[in-house]
């Protein structure tokens, strides 16, 4: 699915399957599993070093009605004009729908640095979930993080 227009048109259909306050986690499901494939289609052709991460209730695959889209454009170093050019493949035409996205840009070694730094980008990446590009990187950065809150609970 790249088109962002068509997504908003699905997001729309499961708004309707419920009465407001009624949205269950098949629903949620669903809405995850569209924005998955769609940063699956946007990133096509994934550039070599690059993941797309879901984070939070979206990385929970719990994506409600009204909930903003958190995700992560992993990357190993690239150049900023690359990174730009991502930026407005993922981004751009999911806000132009309406959408509000939290995009977070990150190395792994940055997810690190964010996750002792604040503790909510800690938790959203506990529930991190690769959508797109390269697992090995995604879950390689993701566990790191977990790593080190494992190694010191109480501080978490």
């Amino acid at each position: 699915m790249t088109d962002a227009a068509a997504l908003r048109t699905r997001f729309d259909a499961l708004a309707r399957a419920y009465p407001p306050g009624q949205h269950g986690r098949w629903a949620a499901r669903e809405r995850s599993d569209a924005l998955d494939g769609w940063f699956a289609a946007a990133l096509d052709p994934a550039p070599d070093g690059v993941a797309v991460v879901a984070l939070g209730g979206y990385g929970r695959r719990l994506q409600l009605p009204g909930s903003d889209i958190d995700v992560l454009l992993l990357h190993e170093g690239l150049d900023a004009p690359l990174l730009t050019e991502l930026g407005e493949r993922l981004w751009y035409p999911l806000w132009d729908q309406g959408w509000t996205v939290t995009p977070l840009v990150r190395t792994p070694g940055q997810c690190l640095e964010a996750a002792g730094e604040r503790l909510d980008s800690c938790t959203a990446m506990l529930d991190a979930r690769v959508v797109a590009g390269s697992a090995e990187l995604g879950y390689a950065a993701m566990d790191a993080v977990v790593a080190a809150v494992a190694t010191d609970p109480a501080a978490f």
